[in-house]
């Protein structure tokens, strides 16, 4: 559009002049009619004729598409539009400077077919309201297209603050660089406008949009979409994606525009949706703080990670976590939460790096150290592993745990030796730890070294008389050797059942002995006399109940996949039902009751036992088999 920018800046002549108001005052004579119809005449012929040439030149399509345009009023139509004319005539006379009422009369004649009549009550209305922008719009809207961008003009004059009136310049003018030229200095007015930035900053390429969005984000720092796609052009390297977040939260606070931490971290969570994990990363760190004291920092913290991690947004939750351990590195529960975070949703490298970085911040944390060792080993590291076991060791002597995991990966590596030396020291650091004892004796029994197996039984008897794991395992070892002692296992279990009067087990122990000898009355009334002095234990009737079934060669081979003779059975029914009587709640015991039910009445069972311990292991696996 030839002359726009000269009409911006300044030079309004043409609209000046342009129209001349409506007075509303003089009614036309006849005389003056008849030379009003010449005229409109005259401009229609001249529409269709060619005087230059001589000839008549018509465009057929052009005319009957001008045709369509007319619009056909009845008789009833043309009485409305006069009242409703005479209506907003008294509108804008009664109220000249009332801006809805011009735009109306206006266009009503538009409506009509009268365009000039249209544009010179916009004009007028330009004149008494020339502080309303939507009059000027009209204006422009209603004139000739070579002519509105000077109505716009006028208008801008009127109104240089008026985003609507600069926009429907920029958007008129065709030529790019005229329309970024308008925008700018669109912007020089009103430098607050976020929608005037983001049209000029959208005609510029990425380098002088980063440009412009550094000096709009100054403008209008509460424009946290601003500051959002500034950190979208912008590179780490170059940028500092950190710097420009924390400078958007302090721009923010100093003009007094807080947002609550929630607030940020939907922007983080947006960031992360949108794919810019480091936007999303920068939000987190520069906005952790907020709202946040020193006394309940950390609940807070946990809290967001948790409901960010509920809503899978793996990103921000990672970059919650990763603060956490960077403002407060001993807190061994945050870099376990990061760690669990890696294993569910990061790689191997990523959780190796977390946990070597854990155990240098928390030296003591016994867990953490566990944890590295257990990655290497899925990594097949097991030489790492070790390393890291022996630094564990190192700094955590008296751990029990660090040694058990260090003897279980030189046992399961074949490494006895290895092993047996680490088992011998953390017996003496450990001070005296039970489960060292145990693990040694397990070793030499997996090792068939009997006779010492034997003897550490021994020594950790006399330390943990009353632990009744030893004296079950001292008793087991004398039935695993080439010549079962039968006599000296149970002595153990007798001795055992001494220190350890509440435990079931050494008394099914001591009853599988004359099992296995097949003395089954004795095996009857030990067990008999363990119900006694145990009542309502279900591990002592599920024995019992196993002891009728074996006594008539019921396997559990045969008993698990029913190949059994029913009519055998009764000594067991009988027991499982003083079993059940006894202890109603045990799927132990339901478990074995199921298959002691023929197969066409074992569903029926199955209910009953479901009804009576619902969701219980036993049952379930019971009814799957």
């Amino acid at each position: 559009m030839q002359g726009s920018v000269n009409s911006l800046s300044g030079t309004y002549t043409s609209f000046n002049s342009y129209r001349t108001p409506l007075s509303g005052a003089n009614t036309p004579s006849l005389n003056d009619l008849g030379e009003a119809r010449g005229t409109v005449l005259s401009v229609k012929l001249d529409k269709v004729m060619d005087n230059v040439t001589g000839q008549t030149v018509i465009d057929p399509k052009g005319y009957l598409t001008n045709l369509n345009t007319l619009a056909v009023t009845s008789n009833t139509n043309v009485a409305d539009i006069k009242k409703a004319r005479l209506l907003l005539r008294s509108v804008i006379q009664t109220n000249p400077n009332h801006a809805p009422g011009w735009i109306a009369a206006a266009r009503l004649e538009e409506f009509g077919g009268k365009i000039q009549a249209a544009r010179d009550i916009i004009a007028q209305g330009c004149l008494q309201c020339n502080k309303v922008d939507d009059v000027w719009l009209e204006a422009a809207r209603l004139e000739k297209p070579t002519e509105a961008q000077a109505v716009l003009a006028r208008g801008l004059k009127e109104l240089p603050q008026s985003v609507k009136l600069w926009l429907e310049a920029a958007h008129r003018e065709d030529n790019p660089k005229l329309r970024k030229l308008i925008l700018r200095k669109a912007l020089q007015f009103v430098p607050n406008s976020v929608r005037l930035w983001k049209e000029a900053i959208s005609m510029e390429p990425p380098e002088q949009a980063r440009v412009m969005l550094s000096r709009a984000v100054e403008c209008v720092p509460q424009s946290v979409e601003m500051w959002l796609a500034l950190s979208k052009l912008s590179t780490y390297q170059t940028a500092q994606v950190n710097i420009i977040i924390l400078r958007a939260v302090n721009n923010l606070t100093s003009k007094g525009v807080g947002l609550d931490r929630d607030v940020w971290i939907k922007f983080a969570e947006d960031c992360e949706k949108s794919n810019y994990p480091i936007t999303c990363q920068a939000i987190v760190k520069s906005t952790m703080d907020i709202g946040v004291e020193d006394v309940n920092c950390l609940k807070i913290w946990f809290s967001d990670a948790e409901a960010v991690f509920k809503r899978n947004r793996i990103v921000t939750a990672r970059a919650l976590y990763s603060n956490i351990v960077e403002k407060m590195p001993t807190v061994e529960t945050a870099w376990i939460e990061l760690a669990n975070l890696e294993r569910q949703h990061g790689s191997l490298e990523s959780l190796n790096q977390c946990l070597k970085n854990a155990v240098i911040a928390c030296p003591t944390s016994e867990t953490l150290w566990l944890m590295s060792a257990e990655v290497e080993l899925s990594r097949n590291n097991v030489n790492e592993a070790r390393l890291i076991l022996a630094e564990a060791f190192i700094q955590l002597p008296d751990k029990e745990k660090i040694s058990l995991a260090a003897v279980k990966l030189e046992r399961e590596n074949g490494e006895y030796e290895r092993a047996r030396v680490l088992l011998s020291q953390s017996r003496i650091r450990c001070n005296n730890s039970v489960d060292m004892w145990i693990q040694s004796i397990q070793l030499e029994r997996l090792l068939k070294n009997y006779f010492t197996a034997q003897d550490l039984c021994k020594q950790a008897i006399n330390l943990y008389p009353d632990c009744s794991k030893l004296w079950l395992i001292s008793g087991q070892i004398y039935l695993e050797q080439d010549h079962k002692d039968y006599v000296a296992a149970m002595e153990q279990f007798e001795k055992g059942r001494i220190y350890c009067k509440e435990n079931p087990y050494l008394w099914t122990c001591a009853a599988e002995i004359f099992i296995l000898q097949k003395n089954w009355s004795i095996a009857r009334a030990l067990l008999e006399d363990a119900r006694m002095k145990l009542p309502k234990n279900e591990f002592i009737w599920f024995a019992s109940v196993k002891l009728e079934l074996l006594a008539v060669n019921i396997s559990d081979y045969d008993f698990e996949r029913g190949k059994i003779n029913y009519s055998h059975t009764q000594a067991a029914h009988h027991m499982i039902s003083k079993a059940l009587q006894e202890c109603p709640k045990s799927g132990l015991l339901w478990s074995i009751a199921i298959f002691l039910e023929p197969q066409n009445a074992q569903n029926s069972k199955s209910v009953v036992a479901l009804t009576q311990c619902e969701n219980d292991a036993y049952i379930i696996l019971s009814v799957a088999k």
